[in-house]
């Protein structure tokens, strides 16, 4: 379970809190009787790690469009942006198309604006 503890306003730079649920479900239900209803995302994901750097892939579960999800985490914004750009130029190699870089996250496409 994952939670942001702080928004800074850009899904650059916020702090997350990742919490290991045994039981979903009942997790799901305390959080509903002390906070309200929620709403959360299902995602199938793998995680890569080059040099601290954390690649990962998601396949959100009923996604309309199909869509794939790349999301780089470093120590710095030049990793970042270091290995964002070679995931782009494979992507064009490869596919022949360009990656497009979103300023959304997740809850936002899927929660919020309900893609």
């Amino acid at each position: 379970l994952t939670t942001k503890e702080k928004d800074r306003g850009t899904i650059l730079n916020r702090i997350e809190i990742n919490s290991k649920v045994e039981d979903f479900y009942q997790t799901s239900k305390v959080l509903d009787h002390g906070l309200g209803s929620h709403e959360s995302i299902t995602k199938t994901y793998s995680v890569f790690e080059v040099y601290e750097v954390f690649v990962s892939v998601y396949h959100v579960h009923g996604d309309k469009k199909n869509r794939t999800f790349i999301e780089v985490e470093g120590q710095n914004e030049a990793q970042v942006q270091h290995y964002a750009k070679g995931i782009k130029s494979m992507i064009r190699a490869d596919f022949g198309k360009d990656l497009k870089i979103s300023d959304k996250s997740l809850y936002q496409l899927f929660i919020i604006s309900k893609a």
